[in-house]
């Protein structure tokens, strides 16, 4: 399983979502579903993404997803994903929403160290090992992190950063979605996915 924790640090807690820019850039979590789980004609369902919210006015949120999930996949659907999930959010339980979906009040610090714990664990980082070098020696389940536009703030690296091997696309810094995709290519080159095609 390809385990995926998207950080944001000002993405809303509430499910009130009426500008996607201004609710703390929503459409890169939007773009990160789609990108996670999409290729061209078919569904990645080797895969669970962990989009964690830290914004207002409720934070933190998780919402994870599964590729095994039966929702639509379109980008407004998946917004009422997300809505729905913050809509029905309880403190102190995790709550599944609809089927393979599920959300909670768990921070970043607690989920990566948990995951941690299960399965090796990789931070995109430019002064990482070179991603092309570490993921042929990945065996099994792995996690990998990423923040949105502006990053994972260093007070929470510095929280995580025994629990995580740092690993680098380059020079170059790509969007958040195109991060997903490129981890994807390269793993996808050692290990073949598990599809389900579109019917």
């Amino acid at each position: 399983m390809r385990h995926f924790i998207v950080y944001s640090q000002h993405a809303r807690t509430s499910g009130n979502i009426k500008d996607l820019a201004q609710a703390g850039r929503i459409d890169i979590l939007l773009h990160s579903m789609l990108h996670a789980f999409f290729t061209s004609n078919a569904i990645r369902e080797d895969v669970m993404l962990h989009l964690v919210l830290d914004g207002p006015p409720t934070p933190p949120r998780r919402i994870t997803i599964e590729g095994s999930a039966r929702i639509s996949w379109s980008k407004k659907d998946l917004l009422k994903v997300l809505q729905i999930a913050l809509y029905k959010a309880r403190p102190g339980v995790e709550k599944e929403v609809m089927p393979g979906v599920r959300v909670q009040d768990e921070d970043f610090i607690s989920l990566v160290k948990r995951l941690s714990r299960e399965m090796p664990a990789f931070l995109l980082d430019p002064r990482g090992t070179p991603a092309d070098e570490t993921i042929p020696t990945i065996q099994g389940d792995a996690l990998f992190i990423l923040g949105d536009h502006e990053g994972i703030p260093g007070k929470l690296r510095r929280k995580v950063r025994e629990n995580v091997h740092l690993i680098s696309l380059g020079k170059v810094i790509y969007y958040t979605s195109q991060s997903i995709i490129i981890l994807h290519y390269l793993l996808d080159q050692q290990h073949e996915p598990t599809l389900r095609i579109f019917s």
